[in-house]
């Protein structure tokens, strides 16, 4: 793209809820708290819109796809928590 830098992301392009990347960034940084406050500080109001609660469900739900798969184990549990924290099943 010219004459500046432009930076073009297809990846599930149309078909994912609003605020899926924000909540990517989030759910991929469960991990590090760190990460997590700033995602969410960055990004809070996509997040806690009514689609960004949807992004992040979808989110944990095709990471957890991928976790049966055999990628990333670790972050199993944490999804799973925040999963039930965004449908307030959180104890």
């Amino acid at each position: 793209m010219r004459p500046r830098l432009g930076v073009l992301d297809w990846e599930l392009w149309g078909t994912a809820p609003a605020g899926t990347d924000a909540a990517t960034l989030l759910c991929y940084g469960l991990l590090v708290p760190e990460v997590v406050e700033q995602v969410r500080g960055q990004f809070a109001d996509v997040l806690d819109s009514p689609s960004g609660r949807v992004a992040q469900l979808y989110v944990v739900a095709r990471l957890l796809r991928r976790i049966d798969g055999g990628d990333h184990p670790d972050l199993a549990e944490p999804l799973a928590r925040h999963a039930d924290g965004l449908l307030g099943r959180d104890t």
